[in-house]
């Protein structure tokens, strides 16, 4: 978890680390602008002191509503290539809410052209679908996507994602899903007809992998006798050799796409046999890189606050390890009470 502010003023490192060329916080229900010098001293603690000093109100969170409060974001954003935004719980309906607002107001007022959620990868290879071109129905995609996002408020931003590409068919907004905790038998297609059209003679190999590791069904029922499994290294081992398979062939434009299915599936035997969060941050964080690469638009990033904070030893969207060439400027928003806009160095 998170490290919070505590009593004694002990501030959370990352966000006062990352605060450079200034910073803004959205109160839902906060100060409606920024505090005075006076009411600034009387604050002990640094946090709300700096939250105080930083804060512009918001007069909304409808997601149609005229975005003249949100003009503040403006300046923030204009040059970084990724925006984090987090919520303090999943499923609390005011944030939902804003946060549908905030992704409106950076698709068409800033240029912004994914979104990138908590989700499954495969998952978001159906909605991108949907998306882009109109394949299935979202409240079907729904149905059996992560709990938080089985929800109306989810719907209603996925069908307006929908509506704004009917409208703008050459500059649509893509969509992905950052997870690896359910990789359905869709990532596993996907290599293995990319494998089949680009090197026939190995899917023999590719299939000796996939047949041990391959999901029969739904994804639950994987999930559970995966992790019923005393021994986990030989799946992992499988995964990992699939994925250098595919790493191994020519490289061609299909190859990126068929290699991310690839590591997603990596990704899932690798969490599972430990549940470690970090596992997953490091693999959100890398899908995020990649979909910023490969559709080379502005991203947005909506996840919690835990997946989307910068500081060790959690990630943002582009954590520290990752080698600086491959970096972009990046924000970071954690909402609470609050959002705040953190430029990341």
């Amino acid at each position: 978890m998170p490290t919070e502010p505590n009593s004694r003023g002990t501030s959370r490192r990352s966000l006062l680390r990352a605060v450079g060329g200034g910073a803004l916080g959205l109160g839902v229900a906060g100060v409606s602008r920024p505090a005075s010098a006076a009411e600034q001293t009387a604050m002990p603690d640094p946090v709300p002191r700096w939250i105080s000093s930083h804060a512009h109100g918001i007069a909304s969170t409808v997601p149609d509503a005229a975005p003249v409060d949100l003009e503040p974001l403006r300046t923030m954003i204009d040059n970084v290539a990724v925006v984090g935004l987090g919520e303090s719980t999943h499923g609390a309906h005011e944030q939902l809410r804003l946060k549908h607002r905030l992704v409106r107001f950076l698709v068409e007022e800033a240029g912004f052209r994914s979104v990138v959620l908590e989700e499954d990868w495969t998952k978001g290879i159906q909605i991108d679908e949907f998306l882009r071109l109109g394949r299935g129905n979202p409240r079907d995609l729904l149905a059996d996507a992560g709990t938080p996002w089985q929800c109306r408020e989810i719907l209603d931003l996925l069908v307006w994602m929908r509506e704004y590409n009917e409208r703008h068919p050459t500059d649509p907004v893509r969509f992905a899903g950052a997870d690896v905790v359910s990789v359905r038998a869709l990532a596993y297609d996907a290599v293995t007809d990319h494998v089949a059209r680009r090197a026939r003679r190995r899917l023999a190999d590719l299939s000796a992998h996939y047949d041990v590791i391959r999901p029969a069904g739904a994804i639950g029922p994987h999930v559970a006798w995966y992790r019923g499994q005393p021994d986990k290294k030989p799946y992992i081992d499988h995964a990992r050799a699939a994925r250098d398979l595919v790493a191994s062939l020519p490289a061609d434009p299909g190859r990126r796409l068929a290699l991310r299915h690839a590591e997603a599936i990596v990704g899932f035997y690798e969490y599972h046999a430990t549940s470690a969060v970090a596992v997953r941050d490091r693999y959100m964080a890398d899908t995020v890189a990649f979909w910023r690469e490969y559709t080379g638009g502005r991203s947005i990033y909506w996840a919690s606050n835990v997946h989307s904070a910068i500081g060790d030893p959690l990630t943002i969207s582009f954590p520290r390890s990752r080698p600086r060439r491959r970096r972009a400027p990046a924000a970071s928003c954690g909402a609470a009470t609050a959002i705040g806009t953190c430029r990341s160095p």
